[in-house]
């Protein structure tokens, strides 16, 4: 599977959409929010991966992505706009003020 994320002002949504179609089943999810954790090791250390993902979750905060790119410092999590502030405000909690 491959996910994409847009701007949501994209005027090439149509175009992009269309030509993913060609290659396979296209599904578009609008008003979510993309949360990046950033830290030297971040995606290497599994225990601390749970607990940003416990810590959503502990919430009822529904986890939509989690993205691992090729760079080792961030981890992206995809939640609902309408959950972003709040697993913001959690992770800052719980990571920064400790």
């Amino acid at each position: 599977s491959v996910s994409l994320t847009l701007d949501e002002k994209s005027e090439h949504l149509e175009v992009i959409e269309k030509k993913l179609a060609n290659l396979g089943k296209v599904s578009i999810k609008q008003n979510h929010s993309i949360i990046c954790i950033v830290g030297d090791g971040v995606q290497d250390n599994p225990k601390l991966k749970g607990e940003i993902i416990n810590t959503i979750a502990q919430a009822n905060i529904p986890i939509k992505m989690i993205s691992q790119g090729a760079s080792s410092i961030n981890i992206g999590i995809v939640v609902e706009n309408k959950d972003a502030e709040k697993a913001v405000r959690l992770l800052h909690c719980r990571f920064v003020e400790g």
